[in-house]
């Protein structure tokens, strides 16, 4: 797994936001019709998103990921999960070992202090990471997996998860199209338009797609980011270009979710089906001998 970068420098202490009242992506009256999707589907996707502070004890961390400072690391302070509905499944604080000690709260972006990581704070009730890494794990397994940049989220929660079943609005190809075209970048190679993976494009901010496409202002107060918020703005998004996310999925190559593509289309909701094997040179003259046969039979 790579590294995620980060660079964040030290905040004063404040109150984490509280998260907003979200019921859904705002999309035209036709596609809200088709949210009311039927429990088997809604229960098929979460979205996680994780805060991190700053520590330079990085050989007692249990999950770490390193920042432009080669002497700190980010761990796991805080992570929360929402269902397809944007109602929170989970949400949890994160004690690292007493010998992890924060060298920088972040709590500028992060919404993390001190005192949230108290264990004797009543009002956070802060988790072991042993605890919380099972319970998060417990909660996404067998389900596809929504977030922005999810390799940096996974990588503190010290996860493995099966790539085709995430769908990561930083990587998804027309949002990194519309990145570039913010940022007024070429995607061609030459130009530089190539991201990291290889993906063309720039790496969307989760801030800028929501207010683009939702018209959400999230991540704009002083007291830093809300991982229940920016959960939600993730699911939101992927919800309001569901069809889209799909039809991208490894152009193809690999198994999607046609119960996206054929909702869009206003058909009947289909189950997961795998992509059909390739047939031979033989095979495909044999079909074509019997095409033509029936057409002058």
């Amino acid at each position: 797994m790579g590294a995620y970068v980060s660079s964040l420098p030290t905040a004063s202490y404040g109150l984490a936001p509280a998260p907003l009242d979200r019921t859904g992506p705002t999309v035209s009256s036709s596609k809200a019709a088709r949210t009311h999707t039927s429990r088997k589907l809604a229960k098929k996707y979460v979205a996680l998103d994780c805060e991190m502070v700053g520590t330079r004890d990085i050989d007692e961390a249990p999950c770490s990921i390193r920042t432009h400072d080669p002497k700190e690391h980010s761990v796991l302070a805080r992570v929360s999960i929402v269902d397809y509905d944007l109602k929170t499944l989970y949400d949890a604080y994160v004690i690292q070992p007493p010998s992890v000690r924060v060298s920088d709260y972040r709590t500028q972006w992060s919404g993390i202090t001190a005192n949230h990581l108290r264990p004797e704070n009543r009002a956070t009730r802060p988790k072991s990471f042993d605890v919380v890494q099972k319970e998060v794990e417990a909660h996404i397994k067998g389900r596809t997996l929504v977030g922005h940049a999810l390799r940096g989220d996974l990588g503190v929660l010290g996860l493995n998860y099966p790539k085709i079943m995430i769908r990561d609005t930083s990587t998804h190809s027309p949002f990194r199209a519309m990145a570039a075209g913010w940022d007024g970048v070429s995607l061609t190679r030459r130009n530089g338009g190539q991201g990291k993976g290889g993906i063309a494009g720039r790496t969307p901010s989760l801030k800028r797609l929501t207010k683009s496409l939702l018209g959400w202002d999230i991540q704009d107060g002083q007291e830093g980011h809300n991982s229940i918020e920016d959960a939600q703005a993730a699911m939101a998004l992927y919800k309001l270009k569901r069809a889209d996310f799909e039809k991208c999925r490894f152009g193809g190559k690999y198994p999607v979710d046609r119960s996206a593509i054929d909702d869009e289309k206003g058909t009947k909701v289909g189950a997961e089906v795998q992509p059909k094997p390739r047939q031979t040179r033989s095979e495909r003259g044999k079909r074509k001998r019997k095409e033509k046969a029936k057409q002058h039979g």
